[in-house]
This record gives C-alpha cells, sequence and structure tokens, in this order.
C-alpha cells in the first residue's frame, strides 16, 4: 500500500512541478509584441534561448484606444497600453522605474495613435 502512494505521489509531484515550472517561464520571459504593416492583427510570442513558450494571435479590431498610465505592480512604472473592449488593455511598452508619464511615452502614444486610427484616450497619472 506504501509503495503505491510513493509513486503516484511521485508522478503527481513531477506533473505539478513541470506545469509551475512552465508558469513560471511564462511569467517572468518578456513578451514581444510584434503588430505588422498591414494592422489587422497583433502577435504576441514569449521567446527564450531560440524557444517559443508561448505565442498568441490577437485582432487589432478588439482594441479601440491607446492611454498611458502610471501602475504600481512590484515596482511604480508607466507603461502605454492597447485599450480594448469589455476594460480589456495589453502594455505595448513599459518603462521600468519612472513614476511619471515622460515625453517619449506621449509622443509614441500619439505616433501609435496616428499609425493604426487609435483614440487617444486620457492619460492616467495616479492609479
Amino acid at each position: 500500500m506504501g509503495f503505491w502512494a510513493a509513486k503516484y505521489s511521485l508522478i503527481l509531484t513531477v506533473i505539478i512541478t513541470g506545469y509551475w515550472g512552465y508558469r513560471a517561464i511564462c511569467v517572468l520571459i518578456n513578451p514581444i509584441i510584434y503588430i505588422p504593416e498591414s494592422g489587422k492583427e497583433i502577435e504576441l510570442t514569449r521567446t527564450a534561448f531560440g524557444f517559443v513558450f508561448n505565442k498568441k494571435i490577437l485582432s487589432l479590431s478588439d482594441y479601440y484606444g491607446i492611454r498611458n498610465r502610471v501602475h504600481w505592480g512590484h515596482y511604480r512604472h508607466c507603461q502605454t497600453e492597447l485599450v480594448g473592449k469589455f476594460g480589456n488593455y495589453l502594455p505595448v511598452r513599459v518603462e521600468l522605474m519612472s513614476g511619471k508619464i515622460n515625453e517619449d511615452a506621449k509622443d509614441f502614444k500619439l505616433y501609435f495613435s496616428k499609425k493604426f486610427g487609435f483614440e487617444a484616450r486620457p492619460d492616467m497619472e495616479h492609479i
């Protein structure tokens, strides 16, 4: 009886460790966002050492606006993000350790809104 319990607990431990290892890799590896010139879709990939761990294709029509906001996560930073339906957002640029929205972020937002026809949403300084 004890042998079977040890055998199954070892298998279960390997499966759970593998799953959480995969999740940690997906979270810790920074995503790369690619928007082709056609402007119809967004390709979101997470790669490391030449391996693609996660790849998503998102429709650009799901997003209507772009904004800058100061965000508190593990640290305070500014991120430029696409605003979509139902409150969804997608960070397209993150400035690390930046407590304010600087001029580069404002210029990037303006360029991006003109290039892809997004509505320029109000910036959010204190969230």
